[in-house]
């Protein structure tokens, strides 16, 4: 008969569906020290649980531990099915980490960011679209501007090569009132990157639109909007040109 001393060190280590009650429990008490640990042991038993990873990262954003956050973010988008990636993008932009929590730069001041996964060899480069942004006015009332990235197999110049155009849509502001009576009013639509996947070619998106009213300390004051996330599939990036190829 084994002594309780022999019974406890050849107990089991516990398993996936133990770890995650005991992670879980301690984060609904709100105990981040303690649960992060444990969905970080779960991570390590299964690395390729997407769920585990998306757990992690929103503890570890309620630790405060922003760029470790961002770091599961990105192994939760590796791995997640479509719920789980969505949930992870509406996450990310709720953490303020946008495009810096999923691509690095070269510098500060290099014009494009890097995206690459230790999953796979492929690396995506988002660049900006040096003529989006362009502010269009129709009379008085209503203005707006198109937006758009280049998604890119390298880093780029003044002249974007090799890349694919993702069109962000245009968003469209409508003004009214013009007087203290009849205050301004507004509304908005518009879209952004928060997370690209190179080894699937997938991009998350979080968009928002919505109606405000003009004036305030800030200008504007947004009194209804609707948040949501898509998901996006992009083609393999085109190769640069050659630079020694004739015209």
């Amino acid at each position: 008969m084994l002594t309780p001393l022999l019974l406890l060190l050849t107990a089991a280590p516990p398993d996936a569906a133990t770890l995650r009650a005991q992670a879980q429990k301690a984060y609904d008490a709100k105990q981040f020290a303690k649960a992060c640990p444990l969905f970080e042991k779960l991570t390590k038993l299964s690395p390729q649980d997407g769920a585990a990873w998306s757990d992690l990262s929103l503890c570890l954003f309620r630790a405060k531990k922003k760029p470790a956050a961002l770091d599961a973010a990105r192994h939760a988008v590796r791995w997640g099915d479509e719920k789980t990636r969505k949930n992870t993008y509406f996450n990310v932009d709720k953490f303020g980490g946008g495009e810096d929590g999923v691509f690095t730069r070269d510098g500060d001041d290099a014009p494009c960011k890097k995206a690459q996964l230790p999953e796979c060899a492929q690396t995506a480069w988002l660049c900006p679209d040096s003529y989006a942004d362009l502010y269009r006015t129709s009379g008085s009332t209503s203005g707006g501007s198109y937006s758009a990235e280049y998604l890119c197999s390298m880093s780029q110049g003044s002249e974007p090569q090799g890349c694919t155009l993702i069109d962000l849509g245009f968003t469209q502001d409508t003004f009214a009132g013009d007087s203290d009576d009849s205050p301004g009013i507004y509304s908005f639509k518009s879209c952004g990157i928060v997370a690209v996947d190179p080894c699937a070619r997938r991009l998350g998106l979080t968009c928002s639109e919505g109606e405000g009213v003009l004036g305030g300390e800030t200008g504007r004051k947004t009194t209804n909007e609707r948040k949501w996330v898509e998901e996006r599939d992009y083609e393999p990036l085109p190769k640069p040109a050659s630079p020694d190829a004739g015209p």
